[in-house]
């Protein structure tokens, strides 16, 4: 009897990347799929599988890792691994193992986009123009320059630092709250250390840049925004649950900032009626910040590492 991997997602529609390297290396096991909806696959065939390859949004709580009799490793396709209960896991001798770092630029990208796109709106103007508006008639709202407007990272890691970067080169002050983050590589980034209400206070934009876990979840909410600027603007392109939701969307509502840009919601993905959807002024994307054509490559040939890795009885580089 063949042993199994077991493939839990809701994206892709095929799985050539991963295949190939199974294949290859893993010659003795056959690959089954399931959708989000995996419980009953879980029954029938799921809970004998050697490893799980899992969606980022594919919860695998105590109550599903009870279940696993013979899994070794959990992959998952990205870097945040809180909708696994890896500690669980661990006491099971379950490897949970993520992939770390292969989308830092086309997430800061994304980060920029939004401040571009907040910046200029560039997407409004073609039903302006069919209005009948031009020149300054058709702009809603006119902004301040880029250049030396003020950015406010929340939290200090491998994407943030890029964004630093970007949002440096184009003239932004850089202004970062992360009690984790030595003082040596503030100074090395050219980046100002502040408090989190100081950095709330002072900013044009808000980069939301931590993982979620108990000690973020909710940390952005009314008594946060009401310390921004009226004209400022929160991006996240983190995890939707570090803001308090129906906060943020009384907050744009009310003007009490003006807007939002979010790559991330509270529960993805949304019902096409969901609020965060239908205010002016929060912009929403489909959690699509870390793609491109290379960081995909690299994603799914990563998570099919990680299970080679764990199954041959290496050591798991990517083991959180």
């Amino acid at each position: 009897m063949l042993k199994t991997i077991w493939i839990i997602d809701g994206d892709w529609k095929e799985y050539e990347i991963e295949e190939k390297i199974i294949k290859e290396n893993l010659p003795g096991h056959e690959i089954k799929y399931s959708g989000r909806d995996f419980h009953n696959d879980l029954e029938a065939f799921g809970k004998y599988a050697e490893a799980i390859i899992a969606q980022i949004d594919i919860k695998i709580s105590s109550d599903v890792i009870d279940k696993l009799e013979n899994c070794k490793v959990i992959s998952v396709y990205g870097i945040g691994y809180d909708n696994i209960d890896v500690k669980y896991a661990k006491s099971k001798g379950i490897v949970v193992a993520n992939v770390p770092g292969y989308c830092i630029e086309e997430v800061s990208d994304h980060v920029i986009s939004f401040i571009f796109e907040f910046y200029k709106s560039l997407s409004s103007y073609k039903d302006k123009i069919k209005q009948g508006l031009w020149g300054v008639d058709a702009m809603d709202y006119i902004p301040k320059r880029i250049k030396d407007s003020v950015l406010f990272l929340v939290g200090f890691g491998k994407i943030a630092k890029l964004e630093a970067k970007k949002a440096k080169a184009l003239g932004m002050d850089v202004l970062v709250y992360d009690p984790y983050v030595n003082d040596t590589e503030f100074k090395d980034y050219g980046v100002r250390k502040v408090t989190l209400e100081e950095g709330l206070e002072l900013s044009d934009y808000v980069s939301i840049a931590v993982p979620l876990n108990e000690n973020t979840r909710g940390m952005i909410g009314i008594k946060e925004l009401k310390l921004m600027k009226k004209s400022a603007v929160l991006i996240n392109a983190s995890r939707g649950e570090i803001i308090i939701e129906n906060d943020l969307i009384e907050a744009v509502k009310n003007r009490v900032i003006r807007g939002a840009g979010l790559d991330v919601v509270c529960n993805e993905p949304p019902n096409p009626e969901s609020e965060i959807l239908n205010v002016d002024n929060i912009i929403v994307t489909p959690h699509i910040s870390y793609s491109s054509k290379e960081s995909i490559i690299e994603l799914r040939e990563t998570v099919a590492l990680n299970v080679i890795e764990a199954l041959n009885n290496m050591k798991v580089k990517n083991s959180v």
